[in-house]
C-alpha cells in the first residue's frame, strides 16, 4: 500500500478544509482518460479536428473524490494503480486536487486503465477496458479499518470487487454510513448490497431478473435506493418496518453542454451531503444541484473554477466570501433538527454556539440540550460553557485585570482549548469540565461530568471564533458554529439587569454592561463571519 500526499494547487477562492471538515473515503476505479472535444463525431473512415483536448484522472470513485474535496471536504480514495509513469499522472492529477490517493496495488507494473473519451456538444462516447474487475487485495488498513478512522462516509463503486467489500464490512463494523455508486449491475453486488445504506443506480442499472430497479435493490438489502435517468427526475425510496416512504426530484432546466462526469458529481456531492447528516431526500436534492450546474461548462475540470461554484448547495465557506447573510429568524424545533442532523453522522460531535455577553447563548443551548433529550432520551446532548474557564480573581487582581473581567485574556484559553480536545476525542469513560457559578463571581472545576457514550456536546461561549492567541488552537474543533445574534439594547438591558440580580448597584450594573461587556462585544461581533449559522432566536 502506497499514500500520495495531496498538493492542492494554490487556486485563489479555494474552500477552507480543517481537521474537522468531514471526512469521505472513496474505494473504486481511477482511470486515465483522454478527451477529445469535436464539433461532429467522425463517420467511418473519416477524421475531424478536436476542438480541444484533456488528460485527467477519471474513474466513477476518483471523480465522485474530487467532487466531494472541491466542495470543501477531505477525500481518501482507496485504488489500485501501480508504479507506471501513466499512474504516476493520475495520482499527482488527483492530488491536485485535494484527493488523498491510497494505492493498494504499489507493485503494479502495467499501465492503468486509460479510456478513450469523445464529447460532441452534450453528448458523449467513451472507449475503456475493464479495468474494474481486476483481483486487488484489500490493505491491511481498509480490511482492519484504519483507513475508515474518523470518516463520515464510504462511496464504493462496485469496481475492484476486493476493495468494495472490505471497504463496505470494515465500515459496517464502525458505523461509518456506505454509499453506492451503481453504474451497471455486477456480480459482487450481490454480497455488496445488504452493506449499502444508499444505493443511488443508473438508468443503465438493473438486477439480473429483476423489474423496478428501486424495489430489486432494497429487496437485495440496500437501506435507500435512487435511480436516476438522465435529465429525468430522480426516484427514491426508503422501506422501514410499516413505513414506505418515496419521492422524486425535479432536476433544473440548465442548458447542458457537457454531462461528461455529471452522475459521478452527483455521487461525490450526495457523499457530503450524507457527511453532513442529512436526510435522503434533502441531500438528494442538493446533489441534483450541483451535478446539473456542472453539465453548464465544457470541460473535465473547468467548472470547478467557475464564478458560481462557491454559491452551490454543500459548498463550503471560502477565503474573501462574504460574512453569513443573516440573521435568520429560526424555532426551537428548527434549531433540533439542524442539531439532530449533526448527531445521525454517528460518533461524537461538537457544536458551537457563540455571542456577546447577553446574547442569550447559555439559555439557548440549556434549552437546546433539553429538547434534545425530550426527543433522544437522556445522555443524547450535554452543554458546556467556556466560562468555566474565567481565571479565578485572585488572578485577575495580582495581573491587574479585575476590573475587565471577562475579557480574552482574563480566561484559561489554553485550558478551555485542551478540554475541547478531549471532548472531540472522546476516548475517555468520563471527562469532567468546570462551571462558572455567578452567585460567587468564580469557576468551580470538575463540577459538569460528559460520559463517552453522549453523541452531542453543546459548547458555548464568547470567543470560540477567536483567532488570536491561544484562542486560536480552537479552529477546527467544532463540527458547526451558531452566532446568535440579538438586538444590542435588549442585550445591554439583560446585562444590567443580570449584574444586578447578583449584587451591583443599578448605575454599577448599567456601566459594566456598557463598559467592559460592552468591548468584550465587540471582539466577538468581530469573529460573527466565521460561524456556519447567524441566527436571531425568540426564545
Amino acid at each position: 500500500m502506497r499514500r500520495f500526499p495531496i498538493r492542492r494547487r494554490p487556486v485563489a477562492g479555494s474552500p477552507v478544509v480543517t481537521a474537522r471538515s468531514p471526512l469521505g473515503v472513496f474505494t473504486g476505479l481511477a482511470t486515465l482518460d483522454l478527451v477529445h472535444r469535436v464539433e461532429v463525431p467522425p463517420g467511418p473512415d473519416e477524421k475531424v479536428t478536436a476542438q480541444g483536448q484533456e488528460l485527467v484522472a477519471g474513474g466513477p470513485a476518483a471523480n465522485a473524490a474530487v467532487t466531494f474535496a472541491a466542495l470543501g471536504g477531505r477525500a481518501r480514495l482507496v485504488t489500485a494503480l501501480g508504479r507506471h509513469p501513466l499512474a504516476r499522472a493520475v495520482a499527482e492529477e488527483l492530488a491536485d486536487h485535494g484527493v488523498e490517493v491510497v494505492d493498494a496495488a504499489p507493485g503494479r507494473t502495467a499501465p492503468p486503465a486509460v479510456s478513450g473519451v469523445r464529447v460532441a456538444g452534450a453528448h458523449r462516447s467513451v472507449t475503456s477496458v475493464n479495468a474494474g474487475g481486476e483481483a486487488v487485495p484489500a490493505p491491511a488498513a481498509l480490511a482492519g479499518g484504519a483507513l475508515l478512522r474518523g470518516a463520515d462516509v464510504l462511496l464504493v463503486d462496485g469496481h475492484h470487487p476486493e476493495l468494495a467489500l472490505a471497504a463496505a464490512r470494515a465500515a459496517r463494523e464502525v458505523g461509518v454510513p456506505v454509499l453506492l455508486d451503481g453504474g451497471s449491475w455486477k456480480p459482487v453486488l450481490a454480497e455488496l448490497l445488504p452493506l449499502v445504506d444508499v444505493a443511488v443506480c443508473s438508468a443503465a442499472f438493473a438486477v439480473p431478473g429483476g423489474g423496478d430497479v428501486l424495489l430489486d435493490v432494497l429487496a437485495a438489502g440496500a437501506g435507500a435506493a435512487a435511480a436516476t435517468a438522465g435529465p429525468g427526475p430522480v426516484r427514491w425510496r426508503t422501506e422501514r418496518p410499516g413505513e414506505v416512504r418515496k419521492g422524486s426530484i425535479g432536476v433544473p432546466r440548465l442548458e447542458a453542454v457537457d454531462t461528461l462526469g455529471a452522475g459521478d458529481v452527483l455521487h461525490g456531492a450526495l457523499a457530503l451531503a450524507i457527511a453532513d447528516g442529512m436526510e435522503l431526500h434533502e441531500a438528494l436534492t442538493a446533489a441534483v444541484q450541483v451535478a446539473s450546474w456542472r453539465c453548464t461548462v465544457p470541460g473535465a475540470r473547468a467548472w470547478l473554477r467557475a464564478p458560481w461554484f462557491a454559491d452551490l448547495p454543500l459548498a463550503r465557506p471560502r477565503p474573501g466570501r462574504a460574512a453569513p447573510e443573516g440573521p435568520v429568524d429560526l424555532t426551537l424545533d428548527d434549531l433540533v433538527r439542524r442539531a439532530g442532523r449533526l448527531t445521525r453522522r454517528g460518533g461524537r460531535r461538537l457544536l458551537g454556539i457563540v455571542g456577546a455577553p447577553g446574547a442569550g447563548k447559555s439559555t439557548l443551548a440549556a434549552e437546546l440540550v433539553a429538547a434534545l433529550e425530550r426527543t433522544g432520551g437522556p445522555g443524547t446532548a450535554v452543554r458546556v460553557p467556556m466560562d468555566g474557564f474565567h481565571c479565578a480573581n485572585v488572578v485577575l487582581e495580582a495581573l491587574g485585570r479585575r476590573d475587565r473581567k471577562g475579557a480574552p485574556d482574563t480566561f484559561d484559553a489554553g485550558g478551555f482549548a485542551a478540554l475541547v480536545r478531549r471532548l472531540r476525542a472522546a476516548d475517555e469513560e468520563v471527562v469532567l469540565a468546570p462551571e462558572f457559578r455567578r452567585e460567587i463571581e468564580e469557576p468551580i472545576g470538575s463540577a459538569l461530568p460528559v460520559p463517552r457514550a453522549v453523541p452531542l456536546v453543546v459548547v458555548e461561549g464568547n470567543y470560540l471564533l477567536l483567532r488570536e492567541g491561544p484562542w486560536a488552537a480552537l479552529e477546527g474543533s467544532f463540527d458547526e458554529t451558531w452566532y446568535l445574534d440579538v438586538d444590542d439594547e435588549l442585550r445591554v438591558r439583560r446585562l444590567a439587569r443580570r449584574h444586578e440580580e447578583f449584587g451591583k448597584p443599578p448605575e454599577q450594573a448599567l456601566a459594566w454592561a456598557l463598559g467592559s461587556d460592552q468591548a468584550n462585544a465587540e471582539v466577538v461581533a468581530a469573529t460573527r463571519g466565521r460561524a456556519d449559522l447567524v441566527l436571531r432566536w425568540a426564545g
